[in-house]
This record gives C-alpha cells, structure tokens and sequence, in this order.
C-alpha cells in the first residue's frame, strides 16, 4: 500500500508485487514508471528496500469512484541529478509540451466546462518514509 500525503488529507493505492496476472502487471507497471532500468522486485521486502530509487510524484490528481477518491494520475517534477538510467525530463524542454495547436485564453462559445471532479494536489509518499 502506498499512501500519499496532501495537506490533510491522505490517498492510498494498492502496489501488489507478489500477486499473478493482472495485479502483478499493474504493480510492475506502477514500479518502471517510478524506476526506469531498475528490475521490477519480486516481494514487498524488496520493494521496501529499494524505495531510495524510486521517483516521487510532486502531484497527483484524484477523481470520485463511488465512496472514495481514486488517484488517477500523476506528475512527476523534473529531476535534479537524473542518472543515466532516467528518461529525459519533458519539462526539460517546455517548447516540447506545447502541441501543435496555438491555445487561447478566451473560453469557446457552447464549450463544456471542465469536470470539478479531478484535482492534482502536491504529496508526499508512505513509501518515501513520508518526504517529499
């Protein structure tokens, strides 16, 4: 389990490196996104003992899913000391994030507004020992 802090409020999700199939998949996915070029560890002892490799989120977005809140997606801040097995930052290079479309200020007429529902907060990590 690993539990975000934000402010006061807290927000968890389930990491399950020693189930099969699915969950499995999710966790080793959850674990390279975190840890490029490092192998994905077999147990949660393991896991435990490479947390100082992992990437931390400096944002996370949380959406409704019935009684609870569900992380829906992370931002991660662009690294101060990459190592070689890091992928290069996008906001290293902030022309790259801009698309190929010229955005407006103004709203669209008729235009759907955009969901409340989603928020990205800044956090910190269980699985971090709490920093930042």
């Amino acid at each position: 389990k690993v539990t975000y802090s934000c402010g006061l409020a807290t927000y968890s999700e389930w990491v399950c490196l020693e189930h099969q199939g699915y969950a499995r998949q999710k966790a080793a996915e959850w674990w390279r996104k975190r840890a490029p070029g490092c192998p994905v560890p077999m147990s949660v002892a393991e896991a435990l003992a490479q947390t100082s490799r992992l990437a931390r989120p400096s944002n996370i977005s949380v959406r409704p899913s019935g009684r609870y809140l569900e992380i829906s997606g992370y931002r991660f801040a662009a690294c101060a000391h990459p190592t070689p097995a890091s992928a290069p930052s996008a906001t290293g290079n902030l022309a790259a994030l801009a698309g190929s479309n010229r955005g407006s200020a103004a709203p669209t007429r008729g235009a759907t507004p955009a969901a409340s529902g989603s928020a990205a907060l800044p956090v910190r990590t269980s699985a971090m020992g709490g920093r930042a």
